[in-house]
């Protein structure tokens, strides 16, 4: 077992004791500390709904995914669990995972169908090359098209054995965020919360927010690096251009063995983070969105009723499970500490009344714990017990 406390209602009870959040590229020796994991890329959903930039009309449509659905047998609702990446917003970085997550889910019987996508802009193919007139994508942008193609997403199945019809609306949807993915999952929550007729048929039920970056993100040890970079005049608008004349002087192979041998990653992650470095806009897009998380993701700003649940929001009376699952690390060079136990402490009443759950790692369980396998079966066996604590907190059918 890995070592978990949860966090009580009162500070001196914690038992014991995840773009951004963004782990932008300043530079190769920081990639270590980013939250990269990897995948084989592979595209296992069906087409995804695009919504294009105001201000755009020659971007290509985002196109990667990962989706998987184990055949149904119960009769009961059928959820989605949507899982929201950090910066670098590729999904192919969390293979091991979904992995390990649908390897841990079969207690459902196919009821739940774990799906994730690509943050926009991280693929060369899904978009025109960036320029000064097409720049990179921002938090807010991410934010309005990952909450679109949410809403897009319907049942892909049609078993006799299961409820509803293919093409119909999901019964519940559980929203999973890495890093600044906890971010656009909760600002995708309230922006539901305040005009739910934006997406009337999406029911959203739960967020698990792993390692999240929700505040003062500019404060955190890599934080302050990149607010630097930020707010240094020339290098702001250069920095992508400096680091990727710098991969462009390594060979493939060479970066390659780096980021394996050199940084640790798994195999895997280290595939994925070699085409990533020697893609056309990745970079770019990395160091543009992790620039503007440093001016977006700073004091809380969301409502009171994002976190305060109505007792008789399942129809059933009392709620089994809370709404907000938090996963924080015990050192992350992306959240600062105090930042972190002022955000934890500000949940106080929420905790006490089973609203949200906060658990800090005491394990050294890294910010990028997608770069190896063994810290992402960690992680997935994680979640793979909240997700059961929700189902078995669903109204279930009459005998």
């Amino acid at each position: 077992m890995y070592g978990v406390g949860i966090i009580s209602a009162r500070r001196n009870e914690a038992i014991t004791r995840v773009e951004v959040l963004p782990p932008p590229i300043a530079g190769l020796l920081d990639f270590r500390r980013r939250q990269l994991s990897a995948q084989s890329r592979q595209n296992l959903c069906g087409p995804c709904c695009v919504a294009r930039r105001p201000h755009q009309s020659a971007r290509k449509k985002e196109r990667h995914s990962y989706t998987h659905t184990r055949t149904q047998t119960m009769a009961t609702g059928h959820g989605l669990f949507f899982f929201i990446p950090g910066n670098p917003g590729l999904v192919d970085y969390y293979t091991d995972f979904f992995d390990a997550l649908k390897a841990r889910i079969g207690w459902a019987d196919g009821h739940i169908h774990v799906h994730g996508r690509d943050l926009f802009g991280f693929r060369d193919d899904s978009h025109e090359p960036f320029s000064k007139d097409s720049p990179p994508y921002d938090v807010e942008h991410q934010i309005e098209l990952v909450f679109d193609h949410l809403a897009s997403l319907r049942r892909t199945d049609s078993s006799r054995n299961a409820p509803g019809k293919k093409g119909e609306p999901y019964d519940f949807v559980v929203i999973a965020g890495h890093s600044v993915g906890s971010y656009i999952a909760l600002e995708i929550f309230h922006r539901h919360l305040k005009d739910p007729s934006r997406a009337p048929h999406l029911k959203l039920l739960t967020g698990m927010l792993l390692f999240p970056t929700v505040t003062h993100i500019s404060k955190s040890p890599s934080g302050k690096q990149m607010e630097l970079i930020r707010t240094t005049p020339f290098l702001n608008n250069t920095a992508h251009v400096i680091a990727q004349k710098f991969l462009n002087l390594w060979p493939a192979v060479a970066l390659r063995w780096f980021v394996g041998n050199v940084l640790g990653m798994g195999p895997k992650a280290a595939d994925v983070t070699t085409s990533f470095l020697k893609s056309r806009d990745g970079v770019w897009q990395a160091i543009h969105m992790g620039q503007d998380e440093m001016k977006v993701i700073t004091e809380e700003k969301w409502d009171k009723e994002l976190w305060e649940v109505e007792e008789d929001d399942l129809g059933n009376g009392k709620r089994a499970a809370p709404r907000f699952f938090f996963f924080f690390a015990k050192k992350d060079h992306w959240v600062g500490d105090h930042f972190r136990d002022h955000f934890i402490r500000a949940r106080e009443k929420h905790i006490e009344n089973g609203w949200a759950r906060v658990e800090i790692d005491d394990t050294g369980l890294p910010h990028a714990f997608c770069t190896t396998e063994k810290n992402s079966e960690i992680i997935a066996a994680k979640v793979a017990e909240w997700l059961k604590e929700v189902w078995d907190g669903l109204p279930q059918p009459p005998a």
